[in-house]
């Protein structure tokens, strides 16, 4: 194997360093990173509550490899920014020299990238890692590969339907949308016009549901392919000065994935899954590029001081409209990658609180509050650049090679009895009910997807990765609750969903499950269950629990069975709220 170019071997510590293996590293910690570091390394690795096993040992993780060389050379971070420096200490020298060696990361480039993926390597056993020097830890890693060599033959998941070149994908998420906010779902005051041809041109989802029913789990299920009661993250919380808890190191994502399938990654607009220089920013994710905001509590002021670029902060001094600028960067996102795959995450900030907007539009001089016409200004603002977004595709002629999916990241926030949010759905952002978890979702890909196609799919945020997965003949990862429903995409198949779960801890505790047309909801941890037939009572106006006992007892034994327990998100046994306190929160439209 030809020798590479520093900066080549750069790129492939990069991706050396996202590699999600899991960890245990103890021979790290005992022989390689001095004493003094050892509590560092553990307080940034973290490990997973079902941590896998190989014949009764620890599953190493080369991101662990990676990240405590980081932390044990801090000369590593500037050499792996800059290619210089390796190092001073010897046994550090040895680490850094195995890990920059050429050929062995050209080999695990080549090998897992392209043929393994999201297998894991077991462990040499603990008499040999007192005695493993660095050359003996090579030979063993690269051995461990060569075994893998004979699966390299099997079939990957998905690649039936897999599109052959795969699409360009864009994901447009606005932010606090109602499922009655477009005019393709029943608005008819505000105007979506392009929005409205997405769907006319593609297909419209009636039943596709919202990872959670507020921001940040939401997000997590959508980037993770798992629901609350698995993922990560659970719920809005907040790290001063700036961010939210973040994803553990080895979290697997969606961009990880499309990465791996040779798309460049793109996220524009909010992030919210972690604070800056933390182990979970948007390029540690799997994004090639990254423009917004970091936080999304600092998401709700439309003038900000600063947006982030990567990671470095682009000076703004609140005088520049923040949504403008994201609309401007994907459309350069989209220009510069216009000759191979990509993947954008587009996640607009239209249309939460803080009401804010240049102007008023079409709306100026209607006779409503002028809250709501700042609101439909919004809303038809962020239309219009769907609509340049579009116009684009076709100026470039990738149209037909490009999959766009617009979808809203949880119920409306806005009760107002003008605009209707919900539509007909009981409920707004923060309740369980379908007018805080349904989501407007549409998909078009011109010549795949048939147009003007209504759909009543069954699907959830945690569906993206498996579906994006299968859509580019990726491998599906284990351990997620989401299905590919790429049948029900590109041959309108229906695709039997297993159960769907959320839960929901700023109110007590909440859960809701879905299982075929039943519905149950639980406000507090010993609440009675309510229960609805979705497939007559969309608008859940009828708790027929008293008249399906058997459908309450099965949901019981589910919404224990349907979650793990978090040290992050404990479930708080409180009564449920009296419904003058759900009002008030409901009211807290500006909040995340």
């Amino acid at each position: 194997m030809r020798a590479y170019h520093h900066s080549e071997v750069r790129s492939k510590l990069n991706l050396l360093a996202q590699l999600p293996f899991r960890k245990t590293i103890e021979f790290i910690q005992s022989r390689v990173a001095p004493r003094a570091l050892r509590d560092e390394v553990r307080s940034h690795i973290s490990i997973s509550p079902w941590q896998m096993q190989a014949k009764g040992r620890p599953v190493p993780s080369l991101y662990s490899l990676v990240t405590t060389a980081k932390i044990a050379l801090p000369t590593t971070k500037t050499w792996i920014a800059s290619g210089t420096d390796m190092g001073r200490d010897p046994t550090q020298h040895k680490l850094l020299t195995l890990l920059c060696d050429s050929s062995f990361c050209g080999l695990v480039r080549q090998r897992w990238a392209n043929r393994f993926r999201l297998m894991r390597v077991p462990m040499m056993g603990r008499s040999q890692v007192r005695t493993a020097r660095p050359d003996r830890l090579r030979s063993r890693i690269l051995a461990y590969f060569g075994c893998l060599t004979l699966l390299a033959a099997a079939p990957l998941s998905g690649q039936g339907l897999a599109a052959t070149p795969p699409p360009n994908v864009i994901l447009i998420l606005a932010d606090d949308l109602g499922y009655g906010d477009l005019g393709c779902f029943g608005q008819q005051l505000i105007k979506t016009p392009n929005i409205d041809r997405l769907a006319a041109e593609g297909i419209r989802f009636t039943q596709a549901y919202a990872g959670a029913t507020v921001c940040a789990p939401s997000r997590c299920s959508l980037m993770t392919g798992k629901h609350n009661g698995h993922a990560p993250i659970r719920g809005n919380r907040e790290i001063k000065p700036e961010g939210q808890t973040p994803m553990p190191a080895d979290t697997i994502t969606v961009a990880h994935i499309m990465k791996y399938a040779g798309y460049t990654t793109g996220l524009i607009g909010k992030w919210g899954l972690g604070q800056p220089e933390s182990v979970s920013t948007p390029d540690k994710m799997g994004f090639d590029d990254f423009f917004g905001y970091n936080c999304q509590r600092m998401a709700h002021e439309y003038y900000p001081e600063y947006l982030w670029r990567n990671n470095d902060k682009v000076m703004l001094n609140g005088k520049a409209y923040s949504h403008d600028l994201m609309a401007k960067e994907a459309l350069e996102f989209i220009r510069r990658n216009q000759e191979k795959p990509f993947f954008l995450d587009l996640s607009f900030t239209i249309p939460h609180a803080k009401l804010q907007v240049p102007d008023l539009g079409p709306y100026a001089n209607e006779p409503w509050p002028d809250n709501l016409k700042t609101l439909a200004a919004m809303i038809t603002r962020m239309d219009g650049d769907v609509g340049r977004l579009m116009a684009l595709l076709k100026e470039l002629k990738i149209d037909e090679k490009t999959l766009v999916i617009f979808a809203s990241d949880n119920g409306a926030a806005y009760t107002d009895s003008l605009f209707k949010h919900s539509g007909s759905l009981r409920g707004h952002k923060r309740d369980m009910y379908e007018g805080g978890i349904a989501t407007p979702a549409i998909a078009r890909w011109p010549g795949k997807i048939k147009p003007g196609v209504t759909s009543d799919q069954v699907w959830a945020f945690w569906d993206f990765l498996p579906t994006m997965a299968e859509l580019t003949g990726r491998r599906i990862p284990a351990n997620l609750d989401g299905i590919s429903i790429l049948p029900a995409l590109l041959e309108g198949k229906a695709v039997e969903h297993p159960p769907l779960y959320w839960e929901f801890h700023e109110r007590g505790f909440d859960q809701a499950a879905r299982i075929g047309d039943w519905k149950a909801i639980r406000h507090g941890l010993t609440g009675p269950i309510e229960l609805y037939d979705l497939k007559s009572d969309r608008e859940e106006k009828h708790d027929v629990a008293a008249d399906h006992p058997d459908q309450v007892k099965k949901f019981e034994t589910f919404l224990k069975s349907a979650r793990v327990d978090s040290e992050l998100w404990p479930i708080q046994d409180t009564a449920p709220k009296k419904a003058a306190n759900q009002a008030k929160a409901k009211a807290r439209g500006s909040d995340l």
